[in-house]
């Protein structure tokens, strides 16, 4: 139950480096879930940010990549903030429902 790294496309402009000191900006997506929906590094950073601290899951690989695919699985969508929650505008920023997986 996984989904699977993609590769996007590497810009020269925006943030990081290249090994030749070329700044350049990952554009696209560069993970999709086991649902289909893509997310962009920034999400990706987000929802790391985000998630529950000693978050695991055996079904799942460990960190966020995990953890997205297991939020998908339980049926939750990520809010711009990359918190996971039932998508409802209610939720607030200390309230979500991925408290199900297990924490170590």
């Amino acid at each position: 139950m996984q989904g699977r790294r993609l590769s996007p496309d590497a810009r020269m402009e925006g943030s990081g480096t290249t090994r030749g000191g070329t700044p350049y900006t990952r554009v696209g997506p560069v993970y999709e879930d086991i649902n289909g929906e893509r997310f962009t590094q920034a999400k990706v950073d987000a929802i790391e940010a985000s998630m529950p601290v000693g978050w695991t899951d055996p079904a799942y690989e460990p960190g966020v990549l995990g953890y997205i695919d297991y939020i998908a699985q339980v049926g939750l969508v990520f809010d711009e903030a990359g918190r996971a929650g039932e998508e409802q505008p209610w939720w607030g920023s200390n309230e979500t429902a991925a408290g199900r997986g297990r924490f170590g």
